[in-house]
C-alpha cells in the first residue's frame, strides 16, 4: 500500500506547507535502538495471504525455549518478532530456514531506521550438500573456492575429528532466492577430468519444479506451461532427506569459513536432539488420544499401496459427530517408498449432510498438494459415491455436485497433475485416524516428515503390507 501511495505522489507538485519538514527528536518519540537488537522482521514468501494469527500461535509454541516475547503482524504476511535477548534472536536465525505451511518464512535483523518496505528478503541461509567431490578436494579450502558459485559460505561441517567430511561436503551458505536454485557445480582441474557435483538443500521450503524459484508451486507458476506427463527441470530430488534423529542443525565439528576471517576456526558442538520442528501441537496428540487399532477385513485389499515412482499419494478422510454437528478432516502424504512427507488434521465447519465433510477433506487435500508443489499426485479417499460423481463427464446439478465444484475446478486447472481415486477403508486408516482425533479433540495437528504417535503404528503397518 505504501509503495503505491508513494508512486502516486511522485509526479505531484507540493505546497510550501506540505514541504515544511517536521523536526523529530529521536530521544523524545522513538523506540530505543537497543530494543531492536533482540528483534527480527519476518515475511512469509507466498502468493496467497496467510493466516497471521495461526502463524503467531504456531511460532510462539516453536520458539518458546528461545524466549520469544512477542510476535505481531504489521502488514500482510509481514511480522515483527521480539526476543528476550540478542542471543535468543541469533539462535533462531542459526536454526533456519523456517517455513509456514511449506512457504519460506524469511527472517532478517530488525533495523530501527528502515521501513517494512526496505527489507528485500532475498537471501536464505541454508545447509547445502555437495555430492560427488573427489576425495582429495573434500577440504575447507574448497569451500572457500565454491563461495562464488553457491553464495557466501558461512560454515563448513567437517563432521569428523580428522577433518574427513564423509560422502558429501556440507556447507552453510547464503543463496540468492531471486535466482533459480542451483542444481550442480562443475569442478575443473588441469590434471583430471571435470567432475559434475549435484547439490541438495536441507529443509528447503516450497519451490517451483518448473522455474526453480522459491515461493510458489509449479501449479501457480506464471512462466511454466503445464502439460500432462511433462518432465520438469527441477524436482523433489533437490531436497536432502534428513534421518529422523539428525538435523539441519550442525553437529560434531564445524569449521567456520567467513569473509572476515583469515583462517578457519573450528567449533565443537554437542549433539542435539531431533530437528523436526512441529508445525503445531502434534507432540501433544499422543497424550490426549488413544492410538487407534483398526482391524481391516480379510477380504480388503492391502492397507495402503504406494504410488508410482516420482508421484505422491495423499490420503484424505473426514469424520463427523452428528450429535454435536462437528466435523474434521485428516490428510497424510507419502512418496513411492512409503516415507511420510507431511500432513495435518483440523476441525471444519459442517455445511450440509455428513458427506460434505468428506468433500471438505478432498478439497483441503487438493490445496495441500498444490501448496507443496508436487507435480504428480494421486489423492485417494474412501467415499466411492463422491469419487464416481467426480469422474462423471455430465453436469451434476445435485447438492453434492455443487459442493464438489471447487474440487473439480482445482483438478481441471492442474492439467492432469492431480488425480483422484478410491481407497478402501483399510487403505485409508491413517487419514481416518487423524480426522477422528481432530473431531473428538476439536484441535489441530500439523506435521512434516515425522508423523504424530497416534498414526505411527498405522503407517508402519501400511509399509509392512505393501513392500
Amino acid at each position: 500500500m505504501a509503495d503505491s501511495l508513494l508512486a502516486k505522489l511522485g509526479d505531484l507538485t507540493f505546497t510550501a506547507e506540505e514541504q515544511d519538514a517536521v523536526v523529530v527528536a529521536p530521544d523524545a518519540v522513538a523506540i530505543p535502538a537497543e530494543d531492536f537488537a533482540s528483534s527480527l522482521v519476518g515475511k512469509v514468501v507466498s502468493p496467497p495471504t496467510i493466516d497471521g494469527s495461526r502463524l503467531i500461535r504456531q511460532f510462539r509454541s516453536i520458539w518458546k525455549d528461545d524466549k520469544v516475547l512477542n510476535i505481531s503482524e504489521i502488514n500482510q504476511n509481514f511480522f515483527l518478532i521480539s526476543f528476550a535477548s540478542p542471543a535468543n534472536r541469533a539462535n533462531v536465525l542459526k536454526r533456519g530456514p523456517w517455513d509456514f505451511q511449506k512457504y519460506w518464512f524469511a527472517l532478517e535483523q530488525a533495523d530501527p531506521n528502515r521501513t517494512i518496505h526496505d527489507y528485500s528478503f532475498l537471501h536464505m541461509c541454508i545447509w547445502v550438500r555437495i555430492h560427488n567431490i573427489p576425495l582429495s578436494l573434500m577440504t575447507v579450502a574448497l569451500a572457500r573456492v565454491l563461495r562464488a558459485s553457491i553464495g557466501k559460505v558461512i560454515m563448513t561441517d567437517t563432521r569428523l575429528e580428522d577433518g574427513n567430511m564423509g560422502e558429501f561436503m556440507r556447507v552453510r551458505g547464503l543463496i540468492d532466492t531471486s535466482k533459480p536454485l542451483r542444481r550442480c557445480v562443475v569442478l575443473s582441474r588441469p590434471d583430471a577430468k571435470a567432475s559434475m557435483c549435484p547439490l541438495q538443500y536441507e529443509r528447503l521450503p516450497l519451490f517451483c519444479h518448473g522455474c526453480g524459484l522459491i515461493g510458489h508451486s509449479v501449479l501457480a507458476c506464471p512462466t511454466t506451461t503445464k502439460v500432462e506427463g511433462q518432465k520438469f527441470q527441477y524436482g523433489a530430488w533437490l531436497r536432502a532427506r534428513l534421518p529422523k534423529c539428525s538435523a539441519a542443525r550442525p553437529r560434531g565439528r564445524l569449521s567456520i569459513v567467513d569473509d572476515d576471517l583469515d583462517v578457519p576456526v573450528t567449533v565443537d558442538l554437542a549433539p542435539e536432539g531431533p530437528s523436526v520442528r512441529p508445525d503445531s501441537n502434534a507432540a501433544n496428540a499422543s497424550a490426549s488420544a488413544p492410538e487407534p487399532v483398526p482391524h481391516p477385513a480379510a477380504t480388503d485389499p492391502p492397507r495402503w499401496c504406494p504410488p508410482p515412482a516420482g508421484s505422491v499419494m495423499i490420503n484424505v478422510d473426514g469424520a463427523f459427530l452428528p450429535s454435536a454437528r462437528l466435523g474434521a478432516v485428516g490428510v497424510i502424504a507419502r512418496d513411492s517408498s512409503g516415507a511420510v512427507l507431511g500432513g495435518f488434521a483440523k476441525p471444519v465447519p459442517v455445511r450440509g449432510p455428513a458427506s460434505s465433510v468428506e468433500i471438505s477433506a478432498l478439497f483441503t487435500g487438493l490445496e495441500f498438494t498444490i501448496a507443496n508443489g508436487w507435480p504428480s499426485a494421486l489423492i485417494e479417499f474412501d467415499a466411492a459415491v463422491l469419487v464416481n460423481k467426480l469422474h462423471r463427464p455430465t453436469v451434476d446439478l445435485s447438492l453434492l455436485g455443487d459442493l464438489l465444484a471447487p474440487s473439480r475446478a482445482l483438478i481441471a486447472a492442474s492439467h492432469g497433475c492431480l488425480r483422484v481415486g478410491f481407497a478402501s477403508h483399510s487403505a485409508n486408516t491413517a487419514a481416518h485416524a487423524l480426522a477422528s482425533w481432530a473431531c473428538h479433540n476439536d484441535n489441530v495437528i500439523s506435521f512434516s516428515s515425522v508423523c504424530p504417535e497416534l498414526i505411527s503404528r498405522i503407517v508402519h503397518d501400511d509399509l509392512s503390507s505393501s513392500f
